[in-house]
């Protein structure tokens, strides 16, 4: 993982800010569009977030596609990946990679 350039105890109240390459530790997000293109890692460490919107572009918004495709058109098997996938992040949010999601047969 690439280094991340820590931003500590800002205040961001209605911006425009895309988080790629960010270690953000006690932020606080207000009325913010907040942006993800997935072209870096990014953390939020005690950060706070109001009213902010979560925009997804480029790579980030390809992968939730993917995602919602596999919902609505990979049948039984498809919705079992994309809720295995949400179960490993749910149990495992600090992970260095998802590289694979096992689904029982």
């Amino acid at each position: 993982m690439a280094e991340l350039t820590t931003i500590k105890d800002r205040i961001y109240e209605n911006r425009r800010l895309t988080v790629d390459g960010g270690r953000f530790i006690r932020c606080r997000f207000v009325q913010s569009k907040i942006i993800y293109d997935a072209t870096a890692e990014v953390s939020f460490e005690e950060c706070s977030f109001e009213g902010c919107d979560w925009v997804f572009q480029n790579a980030a918004d390809r992968t939730l596609r993917y995602l919602s495709m596999l919902i609505h058109q990979g049948g039984v098997e498809g919705n079992a990946v994309v809720g295995a996938t949400i179960r490993a992040l749910e149990n495992e949010p600090e992970m260095e990679t998802m590289t694979a999601v096992s689904v029982a047969s």
